[in-house]
This record gives C-alpha cells, structure tokens and sequence, in this order.
C-alpha cells in the first residue's frame, strides 16, 4: 500500500491566473537521486523529474496550479524513487471565478455603429467553438458562435448599437465553453447626436433616369418621423446632399 500523505497543501485562486507552491524534500544518500513526479488534478503543472543532490537536506520542488473553471477539488503530488521510496502530498485546490472584465466606454452617433475587440486564446490542441450569451441584445451584437484553431487565439468583435443620445446603456457578455468556462466582459456605450453618414456613389446613365435605395434604420424605441431635404453641394458637379431631419 501506498504511504500516508505526509501532509495536506492549500492552494488557491482565481480562474486563468496560476499559483504556486513549493515543497521540501531532503537525500539523506550520498549519492544523488531522481524522483519521478506525479500530479493527479485538474489545472496543475510541474517538471515530471526531481534531482536532489547528494546529501541535500532543503531541495525544493515547485509545481503551479493555473485552474479554468471555478471549482473546489482534491488533489496529489507523489514522488517516486525505488531506493527511498514513494512520498506523496494532498492538494486541496480552491478555484474563484474570475471578475467580470470591463471594457472601455464606447460612444458612437445614433443610426450607426461601432465596435470593440477582446482577445480570446485556445490552449487546448483541439479545435474549440464558444458559445455567446449577450445579456442587452438590443444594443449590442456578438457572433453567436465563434471558433478558435488548437492553440489559437481570435480577437471577438463587440457591436454597439446606440439606441438614445446621452444615456449610458451597458450589457453583460459571456463567452462559455464546458472545458475552459467562461469569459465574462462588461460593455457599456452612449449614444451621440447624429453626424455625417457613410457615403453613397449611386450611378447613371445621362439622360436616362435611374433610382438608388439604401437602408434607414430607427435607432430609438418610438415611431420617427423625419424630414427629408436634398441639395447640390459646391465641392464636386452633380453631387448630393441628403439631410434627414427628426420632427
């Protein structure tokens, strides 16, 4: 049978972001000696060969834990050696979620858009798809499904849509995958007075007559009703001026 542990070691954190511990071993041998190291638990890391030197009273072993879903779970490292025989510690690993990360406030003019990206990483060597959950749907816009190549990375694009001028309109955002959790973003944006549009270059043949259509969407809550005025400009013959004016 195996040895009892010879004693329990606390490691805790935060979702994505590692720590360490450090364990002792002493060779009383005169000779140097290899341990082959075993670790048995989700998130934990650390060189699967351990050399103490001859007579080596404080060698020190480090091993990391760098956990991706919040979980509280048991765990082990075991030394072996077939002259000194087997050692082994309990690990009680302790996971918190990770703080919702806020991203910077975004302002954007009514009737428009505007985005922001955030850079997600693979570390796995298999293809992954994440799913999306966006609390604000009507203000904001994420690829439903996003994939990401074995130890890739994508950058996610956060569309904000201003649905009124002056407020701050915010939404949770959670990318989730059942191996690597959650990905939890705080987006927050204010709508601006409308401004100068994206250009149009309809065309057509002279003399002949020719019509043009582009999309108008109502960016509030409410009807709208709007005044339309067209007009020549100075800079360049021919071109036109559409102004849409709230009434």
């Amino acid at each position: 049978d195996s040895p009892l542990e010879e004693s329990a070691i606390e490691i805790s954190t935060v979702v994505r972001q590692a720590a360490s511990a450090r364990i002792s071993l002493a060779n009383p041998l005169p000779e140097a000696i290899d341990f082959d190291v075993i670790l048995q638990g989700d998130g934990l890391l650390g060189e699967p060969r351990f050399t103490l030197e001859a007579n080596e009273q404080a060698g020190t072993y480090e091993l990391f834990y760098t956990p991706l879903i919040a979980q509280s779970h048991a765990g082990s490292v075991v030394f072996l050696n077939d002259r000194v025989g087997e050692f082994w510690y309990r690990l009680n690993l302790s996971a918190a979620p990770a703080e919702p990360t806020r991203l910077e406030l975004l302002e954007c003019a009514v009737g428009a858009r505007t985005s922001v990206s955030v850079t997600v990483e693979n570390p796995l060597n298999r293809e992954i798809a994440l799913q999306t959950s966006v609390q604000n749907r009507s203000n904001f816009v994420v690829e439903p499904t996003i994939s990401i190549a074995p130890y890739g990375s994508v950058q996610v694009e956060i569309q904000y849509i201003p649905s009124e001028i002056g407020a701050v309109q915010e939404s949770t955002i959670v990318l989730r995958h059942d191996v690597l959790g959650d990905w939890e973003y705080v987006a927050s944006g204010r709508g601006t007075l409308p401004g100068v549009m994206t250009e149009h270059a309809p065309s057509a043949i002279v003399g002949e007559p020719a019509s043009y259509m582009f999309s108008f969407r109502n960016p509030f809550g409410i009807p709208l009703d709007v005044d339309i005025d067209l007009a020549t400009t100075d800079e360049h013959e021919g071109a036109l001026s559409l102004l849409m004016r709230r009434t």
